[in-house]
């Protein structure tokens, strides 16, 4: 396969499925680098022909908990506005209308534009301990990346405001009962292995229905990059 490394991203093309998995220690949180490779890795492998699926994980305990707020300085309101708009919400934006089918894997803790990543894939898997934490609000901050727009098409607008209001923090299982997650696995080998079961079956589907699939459900283009630029407006 082929192995790209970026700051904080591990890239292997095995088969027919690209693995990319965020790998900058402790939590994976992104630095703007790490942003940077994410955006290219994910446009390489769109554009692969060999590539029918694309696999978004962790690595080690952590999903990711999102922006590293330590290389930044969060008192700035710009610095912080101007990687939303040109780091972060060019990430979703890609993932929201990525033409190949995606599979996010909660190894573990997701928060902030991490979790927004991960709900921006179309499958998500998670191993029954990881836990999506919604607390933007307790850092001052906006669940932002185009987040809050996936987290209320999901679970409505009423509880999609409950649980950004109180900064809430879901278990997997607790996350599956609201439609967040696609399944939730015991251990980190059972999510793996179902992960590269799922990715192969997709992988032998019809790409051109996947994605005729994915844009009819997610035609809203338009919206939904309108959203992202409301939210870095605020």
């Amino acid at each position: 396969g082929m192995v790209e490394t970026y700051e904080g991203i591990r890239y292997l093309r095995k088969d027919n499925i690209g693995y990319i998995q965020l790998a900058r220690a402790p939590v994976n949180a992104f630095s703007p680098e790490m942003g940077k490779g994410l955006h290219t890795i994910l446009e390489l492998a769109e554009k692969d022909s060999l590539v029918r699926v694309v696999v978004l994980a962790g690595n080690g305990e952590y999903f990711s908990t999102g922006m590293d707020l330590k290389s930044v300085d969060v008192k700035n309101v710009d610095v912080i506005s101007n990687l939303q708009q040109y780091v972060f919400n060019p990430i979703a934006y890609k993932l929201y209308t990525y033409q190949k089918p995606t599979i996010g894997v909660l190894n573990g803790t997701a928060a902030g534009a991490g979790l927004g990543f991960a709900l921006g894939c179309d499958l998500l898997y998670a191993r029954s301990s990881a836990r999506l934490v919604f607390n933007t609000i307790d850092k001052g901050l906006l669940f932002a990346c185009g987040g809050g727009y996936l987290l209320e098409r999901t679970v409505g607008e009423r509880r999609a405001k409950e649980i950004l209001f109180r900064g809430t923090l879901l278990t997997a299982k607790e996350a599956l009962e609201e439609k967040l997650v696609t399944k939730v696995f015991r251990d980190v080998e059972d999510l793996n292995s179902a992960v590269d079961r799922t990715a192969r079956v997709l992988a032998e589907k019809s790409p051109v229905v996947i994605s005729a699939i994915k844009s009819v459900m997610r035609r809203d283009t338009v919206e939904y990059s309108t959203y992202l630029e409301f939210e870095v407006s605020l």
